[in-house]
């Protein structure tokens, strides 16, 4: 906590929030020109004019001391009122100032200041008045002492509101357990609710890092039961600093939010505002500021996918080189040498590296089977002393029964052959899990998550094998709980686990912790969660699921050392979803898709998790509800989830999953139809989803709105074309090799002439080329076997034990 002045006389400081007046203890010590000055109701009264100034003196300010002063007046309407505090010794001046045009209501005035040069007399602070005339009234006064820099004054609420200015639909609340918290509240939809920091005092040209709790209160959000905020800092003219006034959301939960931003030349102090959009009800608490500077390791030795997937080479995916570069930090280093050397330590290839080379590549052998090798990566300075030394073990793995890797493009290999993932969060909830299973597989679904992180979860892998399906297994993600002994007794216990079911033929990964950054998990506690997993398996891969939110350095930082794959889950029909303001459409998709592959460095395969639920459906008050008793209920067309599907493979993903049929039993069929038609769509075109992409096509179309990716399957050339416009676009596609293409799933085919053709697209359409003759609809989407939804199960039916 940081302490209050105690020292000044002529200052009543805000040590409760209820602390409002100005106290007649040091009515006395206050001037102006010999005007009467007047007390009414705890507050300072006087009559001006322009040019007259309403002083206090003396205050007692330290030198080298931070300070934030705070002072809420009232004047007549137009009034432009210079507040300054300043300091005179021995003809040496120190001062600091704020402006105001005083409107006729209350406004609250901070200002911060720092004397660094050595004070003798005593210091003031001044009301002048620099046009227009009438009443002023000084409401409160108050001064701190700021501990150190950089620092928010009553960043917790503690003091309640004082130091912060309570704008709109503000206000301090008592939240139980959590203490004084800021809360934000607007009902209507666009409307905000606004409160200003104290200033805090920064450094130019530095980066900051902002960190606070938030959370949105349950029932008062958008239909997404998401809550919208803005914290952002303002500068000297009291505008956003560049860059920074990003929307973020929350939802029911606390979590911690934080970002970087830099300073800008001749900026010495911010103040923070904190903005939340209708309709929402919002909290905050522990607003906290520190000088940041982002990692940059000396020296790093980084393999290229797929050898950095477990750091080497397995019997299903051979290779007999390991390919990778070295990121060298020259400003301090003159010169690097990368070694290779087997397990007996003996060096077996070497190469050096300066801040003259262009090519920072390497290409080393990979060890024999079940062996290792270590690669270390030595800077020097220009003298050739020794800076740093970093290692890296390469393996090459034993066979293991079931081997989960990937290909050097992100592909998942199972057992060395191509597998496209088409998963969904476990069941439908409507009462029996085998038969849902059986219900999903027939559905062109291949695997299931297996969610809530208990050790039960692994011999549910037995129900998913009898099936034909593949389990995803949710794991422990956070060993730091409890004594060391308890932590290490947890980690054996899960170690122990991922050993017994490694070899399980129906495991195909782990999922991590859902939406880490969002929730504001801490890093460490992720990569010892992700260091068990890989320690006793390293044979299947470990899944990081993002929300749609933050920024691309901050994913990029939770996806460093936590994950093997990765990904983001967006759901944007029926309501809004995820911080890209810009685009709230179903190319956030694409755009998402695009944030992860930056995040990995297009180096990991990314996973996209897809929309198959109603924003509407998914509260405790409707969930056992039939669709048609919900009030604006949206599910995803078939040519919504459609888009969104191809969208994200058009853009990188390798897989697809999709949250959560199970949110309601009452799933309708309309729905359950398309979302299955697209499914099995992907099912059919998985072998040319993991076939080679052709980076560099013949086929070329010069409309930005058309986004497509070529395949190379078999001998043919597979075109993946999306339409991301709202608009029906007339798409020209030039130098197209073939005569005749055929679309999948419409009857007329398209004829090329001297290698162009003309070819209209729905708003975010889909279509698929080739010069291969397609399944007919009626084969593709079996109708035959198509089970509605809302067909009984054969056990437990929870839909008619509840009526």
């Amino acid at each position: 906590m940081k302490r209050h002045l105690s020292a000044l006389l002529s200052i009543i400081f805000l040590p409760l929030m209820a602390y409002e007046t100005v106290s007649t203890e040091w009515q006395s010590k206050w001037s102006c020109g010999g005007k009467p000055i007047a007390m009414e109701d705890g507050a300072l009264k006087v009559v001006v004019a322009r040019g007259d100034q309403l002083i206090l003196h003396p205050l007692d300010i330290k030198s080298g001391q931070s300070y934030v002063m705070c002072a809420k007046i009232q004047g007549a309407a137009g009034m432009d009122v210079f507040w300054f505090t300043e300091n005179n010794t021995e003809g040496v001046w120190q001062n600091k100032a704020v402006n105001v045009t005083t409107d006729g209501n209350e406004q609250v005035l901070f200002m911060s200041f720092n004397f660094p040069k050595q004070i003798k007399t005593g210091s003031h602070s001044v009301f002048r008045i620099n046009d227009g005339s009438g009443e002023i009234k000084i409401k409160s006064l108050s001064i701190k002492e700021k501990a150190m820099s950089g620092l928010f004054t009553n960043g917790d609420f503690n003091e309640g509101g004082a130091w912060w200015e309570l704008k709109e639909n503000t206000q301090i609340v008592d939240a139980g357990e959590y203490g004084m918290v800021l809360e934000q509240y607007c009902k209507e939809k666009a409307t905000r609710a606004v409160a200003h920091s104290a200033p805090v005092d920064v450094k130019e040209l530095k980066t900051y890092r902002i960190s606070f709790n938030v959370r949105g209160i349950e029932g008062f959000g958008d239909k997404a039961l998401t809550h919208y905020f803005r914290v952002y800092p303002l500068d000297s003219r009291n505008n956003p600093i560049i860059g920074t006034d990003k929307t973020y959301d929350c939802m029911g939960n606390w979590q911690v939010k934080r970002y970087e931003f830099q300073i800008p030349s001749r900026q010495f102090s911010v103040r923070f505002a904190v903005e939340s959009i209708g309709p929402c009800k919002v909290q905050f608490d522990n607003f906290s500021l520190e000088e940041f500077e982002r990692p940059k390791q000396a020296a790093e030795i980084i393999l290229s996918q797929p050898y950095n997937y477990r750091d080497g080479v397995f019997a299903s995916n051979p290779s007999s080189s390991i390919t990778g570069s070295v990121s060298v930090n020259f400003d301090q280093a003159s010169s690097a040498l990368l070694t290779l050397a087997d397990k007996d330590g003996q060096e077996i290839w070497s190469r050096r590296y300066s801040s003259y080379s262009k090519d920072l590549s390497f290409c080393v052998p990979a060890p024999a089977m079940g062996d290792i090798s270590v690669l270390a990566l030595t800077t020097f300075d220009q003298a050739m002393n020794v800076l740093t030394t970093v290692r890296k073990e390469l393996h090459s793995y034993k066979p293991n029964n079931i081997e989960v890797t990937f290909r050097d493009d992100g592909v998942t290999l199972l057992n060395g052959k191509p597998f496209f993932m088409i998963s969904h969060w476990w069941d439908t909830r409507r009462g029996d899990s085998a038969y849902d299973m059986d219900f999903l597989k027939e559905a062109g679904f291949n695997s299931v998550l297996l969610i809530n992180r208990t050790p039960e979860r692994f011999p549910e892998l037995d129900l998913a094998q009898k099936h034909g399906m593949l389990g995803i297994v949710e794991l422990w993600h956070d060993f730091t709980q409890g004594t060391p002994e308890e932590q290490a007794a947890l980690k054996k216990k899960w170690s122990d686990l991922i050993r017994k079911y490694q070899n399980h033929p129906a495991l195909f990964c782990y999922f991590g912790q859902d939406e880490p950054m969002w929730g504001g998990q801490q890093l460490e506690i992720m990569k010892d969660a992700y260091k068990v997993a890989r320690d006793a398996d390293p044979y299947h891969p470990l899944w990081l699921n993002e929300a749609p939110c933050g920024e691309v350095p901050g994913l990029h930082e939770y996806a460093a050392g936590t994950c093997d794959t990765y990904g983001v889950d967006i759901y944007p029909i029926g309501a809004p979803h995820g911080s890209l303001v810009e685009d709230r459409t179903m190319t956030a998709v694409g755009k998402h898709t695009d944030r992860c592959m930056d995040a990995v460095e297009a180096n990991r395969p990314v996973w996209m998790i897809l929309q198959a639920f109603a924003w509407a459906h998914i509260r405790a008050n409707t969930q056992m509800l039939p669709a048609d008793q919900v009030e604006g209920i949206v599910y995803p067309t078939y040519e919504e989830n459609r888009f969104m599907a191809y969208n994200a493979i058009v853009h990188g993903a390798t897989g697809i999953h999709y949250h959560y049929i199970g949110y309601s039993p009452y799933t309708p069929d309309y729905f359950w139809k398309s979302l299955r038609q697209v499914t099995l769509e992907l099912q059919y075109m998985s072998p040319i989803f993991t076939s080679r992409t052709v980076y560099f096509p013949a086929m070329k179309c010069a409309d930005r709105r058309i986004r497509f990716l070529t395949k190379r399957h078999e001998g043919r050339n597979y075109y993946l074309i999306t339409n991301e416009s709202p608009e029906t676009v007339k798409a020209e596609f030039t130098s197209c090799p073939e005569s005749h293409l055929n679309i999948l799933l419409e009857s007329d085919g398209i004829d090329v002439a001297d290698g162009s053709f003309t070819m209209d697209i729905p708003a975010y359409g889909v279509k698929i080329l080739a010069d291969c003759k397609f399944p007919e609809a009626q084969v593709l989407f079996k109708p035959e076997t198509y089970v509605p939804f809302s067909a009984p199960v054969p056990h437990n039916d929870v839909r008619y034990k509840n009526k």
